[in-house]
């Protein structure tokens, strides 16, 4: 069996740095697996969205993302379990909700990290930045290189 074939690669990093393009490439070249986002969708973009509907919103990502990680001896991941743990963060979770929701979200995360052979980080300007989210309506890249 080829090594290539046991490995669990996350790619993780700020929007558009090419993190979907570096995925799909190393999908590809290395015959694994490809674990696509699929975040867009499950996340609502309600200014107003109440602070149980983001817990709930990303527990169930966490979830989906675990079974569908755990069904694969071998991946690459386009986003990872880090990426959720950014999101709870960057989102006010941890200051808004009890803490030991928090510890109970973050192990998760760290438990499905420690899994991962291999992550990516994708440095910011690495690759010129090219639109491609007209097929996702209501979709905006974030261009602060600062948040995951």
């Amino acid at each position: 069996m080829d090594k290539s074939s046991l490995l669990k690669i996350a790619i993780t990093g700020t929007s558009g740095t090419g993190k979907s393009t570096l995925a799909e490439k190393l999908s590809k070249d290395l015959s694994l697996p490809l674990i696509e986002e699929g975040y867009d969708g499950k996340i609502t973009r309600a200014k107003d969205k109440s602070l149980e509907v983001w817990e709930t919103e990303y527990l169930a990502i966490l979830r989906e993302r675990h079974a569908l990680e755990n069904q694969q001896s071998c991946f690459v991941a386009d986003r990872c379990a880090l990426d959720l743990m950014n999101g709870w963060m960057n989102n006010g979770l941890h200051q808004r909700l009890d803490q030991a929701k928090t510890q109970s979200f973050f192990n998760h995360c760290l438990r499905m990290a420690m899994a991962y052979h291999f992550v990516v980080i994708t440095p910011w300007n690495s690759l010129p930045f090219v639109e491609t989210e007209c097929h996702r309506p209501g979709m905006k890249r974030n261009a602060n290189r600062f948040v995951l």
